[in-house]
């Protein structure tokens, strides 16, 4: 049998201090407990001839404790053990609530960790009542929906359309098969690039691609809707969700513009008979479409002009927005305004990634169909047209994109949608390259217009003078030997246009098969743009010698004749520059320029002093 060894007076201190420490001091039941302390270590000493309570005991005591002290003691002692009965019952009751959550937390962590989870798609958060609430999720072509656990609610109101939700695919204790318990921080990033087509509040997008199918899709919420525009292209998850931006479409060039109000017909020079045909074949039916009814004839759909570079199509087409607007608001009192869309080129429909270019033709007539629906007029203008709208499965454009830009084209030109108050033109320098449907009636051919280059004296010399509508400082020894500055002016230009014909001016010479041979010279070529660079390089040799001359001179200082011919020259230099040498080149750049005659047998160059005779079979058409 164990002996147990007898509890001495020091020990017994010693637990009451312990105690005494666990208590608040500032408690009455530590004062108390320590005034006990106190009486006993002063019984203690007494009892021992004074030795300290702090000394090592090595033997039991004997201790006489006073009535008094044994008493406090006792009460003392009684209020610890009611206190720890307290105590004790709180925790049993803590004990029973996190026992109860332990296994909550079980639960979960047991399912968190078993197999078979499933990744959906976030598009909305459903309450159904007692139900709770559910999490409405897609994958790919599949919609189904899960349990959000009560504690996980907040949470996944934070979810958002699009975002990636975990869920586990096993029974739970309350029966249900599908539970949400993770929102993951990241949206899908695989899918196919498509061309928004039409924007459809609030937050749903058509879209479509090459050759495929248009599609209703939603925008996930990481993507900031109000900056998507029609012909962007974007990101379609294979969750069927638009979660990214991929390619702003450049508008710079497609952008809906107001009409230039600072261009009409008198800025159009030598083309009389032509605006007279527009403004017969446009004007009249848009302003009296009853008439057009009675006599079943049909408004212009599409006018295409054809001429050589720089002869005046853009500036043409953009009068007639201008003139056609301003007509028309005369007529019908009625505040219509004329607007037009300038395609620059393959360039601004074939822009970004291969795969758009039809969408973009789709987003070109939406832009103009919307703003017509508004009473206005719009006028869609093609440039480089027999670039874009190449004869099919024959041009220069890669992957089929150029046969799908003209099947797109003619099935927005046939009036798959009204396209009331749109007219479409085409600017061309080749229309033997645009595919013949294109050119068809009620699509681009119900007007073809003729623009010919400014290749006698009397046309250059109209172009010429616009640009001298406003006037200018004519040096005043000229005016004195012609009398006005108006007539020093005409023989400035007239001596102009004289060496644009001269010879010396030559670009190539060309032998017929008939025998013939013709000289080509820069007055041949002579282009509105060539006329207007003479004007403008005349213009300022006159102001730098202005600014250069002394104070004294510069009332005498203004145009002279030598600016012009010093402009001519520069011009006639630039322009060898550009001439192709080779025999093909040559002829073909020659049919560019819309250089018309007999059908060619040699074409002369001369470079550097060399005559240089190669064989060309080309036909000028």
């Amino acid at each position: 049998m164990v002996q147990r060894k007898a509890l001495t007076l020091n020990d017994f201190l010693e637990y009451l201090s312990v105690l005494k420490d666990k208590l608040n001091p500032s408690d009455n039941l530590a004062k108390t407990l320590g005034a006990v302390i106190e009486k006993l270590e002063d019984d203690f000493k007494s009892g021992q001839d004074g030795k300290s309570i702090n000394g090592v005991i090595q033997k039991d005591y004997k201790v006489t404790i006073s009535l008094a002290t044994f008493k406090d003691l006792f009460g003392l002692l009684k209020k610890l053990e009611d206190n720890l009965k307290k105590e004790v019952e709180e925790l049993e009751g803590q004990n029973e609530v996190l026992k109860e959550n332990f296994e909550k937390a079980a639960n979960i962590i047991r399912e968190l960790l078993s197999p078979g989870h499933i990744f959906g798609v976030f598009e909305s958060m459903e309450d159904r009542g007692d139900m709770g609430y559910w999490l409405i999720l897609r994958d790919g072509q599949k919609i189904f929906s899960v349990k959000v656990l009560s504690e996980e609610v907040e949470n996944f109101k934070k979810a958002k359309k699009g975002q990636y939700v975990r869920a586990t695919n096993t029974q739970t204790m309350d029966g249900e098969s599908k539970v949400a318990f993770e929102l993951m921080d990241r949206f899908d990033t695989q899918g196919e690039v498509k061309a928004v087509i039409e924007v459809i509040e609030p937050d749903r997008l058509k879209v479509g691609g090459e050759d495929g199918p248009e599609t209703i899709v939603s925008v996930a919420e990481n993507v900031d809707f109000s900056k998507i525009t029609p012909g962007d292209t974007v990101l379609i998850s294979n969750n069927g969700f638009a979660v990214e931006i991929v390619n702003k479409v450049a508008v710079s060039d497609l952008l809906l513009r107001e009409d230039d109000s600072s261009i009409g017909w008198e800025d159009v020079g030598g083309q009389e008979e032509n605006i007279a045909k527009l403004r017969k074949e446009v004007e009249i039916p848009i302003l009296d479409p009853e008439a057009s009814k009675l006599f079943d004839t049909d408004p212009p759909k599409g006018v295409t002009l054809v001429g050589p570079p720089g002869c005046g199509k853009t500036m043409m087409a953009k009068a007639a927005v201008n003139e056609t607007a301003k007509f028309l608001r005369e007529k019908s009192g009625k505040n219509i305004k004329g607007y037009f869309i300038l395609v620059g080129g393959p360039a601004d429909v074939l822009r970004g990634i291969v795969g758009h270019s039809s969408g973009r033709i789709k987003t070109i007539f939406s832009v103009a169909r919307e703003k017509a629906k508004e009473g206005h007029l719009v006028f869609i203008i093609f440039d480089e047209a027999e670039a874009l709208l190449r004869t099919r499965s024959g041009g220069i454009l890669d992957a089929g994109v150029g046969n799908t830009v003209v099947t797109q084209f003619n099935s927005e030109m046939d009036g798959v949608r009204d396209l009331s108050n749109v007219i479409v033109f085409l600017l061309t320098n080749r229309q033997d390259l645009i595919d013949p449907a294109v050119l068809r009636p009620k699509r681009c051919g119900d007007l073809i217009l003729k623009i010919g280059r400014p290749d006698t004296p009397d046309k250059i010399k109209e172009i010429m003078l616009k640009h001298f509508r406003r006037p200018v400082k004519i040096h005043q020894k000229c005016i004195d030997e012609h009398g006005s500055a108006e007539k020093a002016l005409e023989f400035f230009i007239d001596k102009t246009i004289e060496e644009c014909m001269s010879p010396n001016k030559k670009i190539a010479e060309l032998e017929y098969k008939d025998g013939t041979n013709e000289v080509v010279t820069l007055g041949h070529l002579m282009s509105g743009a060539i006329i207007g660079g003479i004007a403008a390089r005349a213009k300022k040799e006159a102001r730098n010698r202005y600014i250069e001359s002394s104070e004294e001179n510069k009332s005498q200082e203004g145009l002279i004749l030598e600016d012009f011919i010093f402009a001519l020259d520069v011009l006639y230099e630039e322009s060898r520059l550009m001439t192709p040498q080779t025999k093909e080149a040559l002829g073909d750049w020659l049919l560019v320029k819309g250089r018309k005659g007999k059908e060619i047998a040699e074409v002369i160059t001369e470079e550097e002093g060399v005559v240089e005779v190669s064989k060309y079979s080309g036909k000028m058409q």
